[in-house]
């Protein structure tokens, strides 16, 4: 059931990549935003990212996490333009960062 925020924001959750993909394609992908982790519990962050992109190019995306190291993907995330909000970060900051995300993409990924 998600969250719904005023009359603008609905906030749906997922357990793992596959929850996310299966909601995404229960509510027709009528998502503006996915705010995602790097690091799941059955696939990559990365990857689930790329397979929303794949099903709607012009979707936002905001990935976090609290890994400094190699686990982070930084290289990666920077490469492909993905938004980036390191852990632990505010409400403020959140809000700040979906907000971004929805107004621009930095640049595509590369398909």
């Amino acid at each position: 059931m998600p969250e719904c925020l005023g009359k603008v924001v609905c906030v749906f959750e997922a357990e793992d990549a596959k929850e996310a993909l299966d909601t995404f394609e229960r509510k027709e992908g009528k998502f503006h935003l996915i705010f995602c982790d790097v690091v799941l519990s059955d696939q990559s962050g990365l990857k689930l990212i790329e397979q929303f992109l794949s099903r709607k190019e012009e979707l936002r995306d905001l990935m976090s996490s609290g890994y400094t190291n190699q686990k982070s993907q930084w290289p990666i995330i920077r490469e492909k333009g993905f938004q980036f909000l390191p852990k632990p970060y505010s409400l403020v900051d959140l809000l700040q960062a979906v907000r971004e995300g929805i107004k621009t993409r930095l640049k595509k990924p590369e398909k």
